[in-house]
């Protein structure tokens, strides 16, 4: 079943995770956002594996190039906690900690 996209926290041009996409250069943006809505229209067994990384807990990370943006999943929704272009190996603490607090307001 198809998943709808939410970027948190009020699924407008406001989220800070819509701003970064957006906010990139255009071929980039526009890679993401494409990507983002192909996972969303796939079901999810069928998600290829260097797709996603389970970060922590209920948590997901969506790669692509660079970039990824975090996620949880809730019922028909893909939510949009956060997203970054990634520098090195592992997952900035900061970046992990704010995507956990994220996910917390949304499931409070």
């Amino acid at each position: 079943m198809p998943k709808q996209i939410y970027y948190f926290p009020d699924d407008t041009e406001g989220s800070p995770a819509y701003k970064f996409i957006q906010g990139l250069n255009p071929k980039d943006s526009a890679m993401i956002f494409h990507h983002l809505e192909l996972m969303a229209n796939t079901p999810i067994s069928e998600w290829a594996h260097n797709w996603k990384r389970q970060i922590e807990g209920k948590l997901w990370e969506v790669k692509k190039g660079n970039y990824r943006a975090l996620y949880v999943l809730d019922q028909d929704y893909m939510v949009i906690l956060h997203a970054i272009k990634k520098k090195g190996n592992k997952l900035p603490k900061n970046d992990k900690k704010l995507a956990i607090k994220r996910m917390n307001e949304y499931f409070a």
